[in-house]
């Protein structure tokens, strides 16, 4: 008459890993060793240590055939944490080294590893979190992106960081802002420009720095202000320009300068308001051109000198003429 299936629990005494199976040995029969046992399944592999105490079921009340169902709780191992509506999945030969817990109590779910927790998808990963979602990292930070990668926010969005920030782009970018932007330097500031450079400001635009700024471009830059425009600068401000300069203004123009002002030119100036022009050329020539009248007043002395050349009035010489009387009163127009 065969004999009903059995449980017995026995320490483990041989494993084939690469098989799934191990032997155990019965310490109440004489340290009898089973036959090669089949550890339970389920699509999880996660084999005992020499040594551990296992459940069997065997077939009958030998130690032949059986199927281990797994390692069972005792004095050497106890659970972690153990208590009422608490789960909780080992990974590692150590406990506390790689697990997986929930409470019921604070539905809290934490997956644990403690040297790299990874997780690969052949195709999307998706997070979704009704409250709020925080990533803590004690080392560095680095999020990479495929062919594009974006960052919303119904609310703000801020990015703090105790040392240095740098965003880098392949490709384009762009900034979109709705409401204020704020940006302040406490160090130097460089910009540094390959292609062209648009600014478009409907409102008042305010720049203030307190260390170095520099900004190079090697193309275009258009800058389009609707608005006022205040720049404020309590130090010195140098500007070299290798091509060429042009300014236009529809409404007044008021520079105030407290201290000396040097302007040095290579080329040529011209100065045209209206019809009138006023031009000092690369070899010293001044020329004043008037379309209309052209007067000069000296609350003190006016001295004009020249080493050649005429002063021409209405038609009569200041330099080459001749007097009706000889010597004094009106010269003769004409002579």
């Amino acid at each position: 008459m065969a004999q009903a299936p059995q449980a017995r629990t026995g320490r483990v005494s041989k494993i084939n890993y690469e098989a799934g199976t191990y032997e155990v040995t019965y310490p109440d029969r004489g340290h009898a060793v089973t036959c090669t046992i089949n550890a339970v399944s389920n699509g999880e592999y996660k084999m005992p240590e020499i040594g551990d105490l296992v459940s069997v079921a065997h077939n009958g009340n030998g130690t032949v055939a059986g199927v281990a169902s797994g390692t069972v709780w005792n004095q050497t191992n106890k659970p972690v944490n153990g208590h009422a509506g608490y789960y909780r999945k080992e990974y590692g030969r150590t406990k506390g080294k790689a697990y997986e817990e929930y409470d019921d109590a604070t539905g809290v779910h934490t997956t644990y590893a403690d040297k790299r927790l990874g997780r690969n998808s052949a195709g999307e990963i998706f997070d979704e979190s009704a409250g709020p979602t925080t990533i803590n990292a004690g080392g560095a930070l680095t999020l990479n992106g495929g062919p594009s990668s974006s960052l919303a926010a119904e609310g703000s969005v801020g990015i703090a960081a105790g040392g240095a920030v740098s965003v880098e782009s392949g490709g384009a970018y762009s900034e979109v802002v709705g409401g204020d932007l704020t940006r302040e330097c406490a160090g130097d500031a460089k910009e540094t420009y390959e292609g062209k450079v648009e600014r478009e400001h409907a409102d008042e635009v305010k720049e203030t720095y307190e260390g170095k700024v520099e900004r190079e471009h090697t193309d275009d830059i258009n800058e389009t202000i609707t608005a006022n425009t205040i720049r404020m600068q309590e130090g010195n401000k140098t500007e070299s320009v290798t091509g060429n300069i042009t300014k236009t203004v529809e409404g007044d123009t008021t520079k105030t300068a407290t201290g000396d002002v040097n302007i040095t030119i290579v080329g040529n100036l011209t100065l045209t308001v209206g019809g009138t022009v006023i031009g000092v050329d690369s070899g010293g020539n001044v020329t004043v051109t008037g379309a209309a009248n052209v007067t000069v007043n000296a609350a003190a002395a006016l001295n004009i000198t020249g080493a050649t050349g005429d002063v021409t009035v209405d038609g009569i010489s200041l330099v080459h003429h001749k007097h009706k009387d000889g010597g004094t009163g009106e010269p003769e127009k004409g002579e």
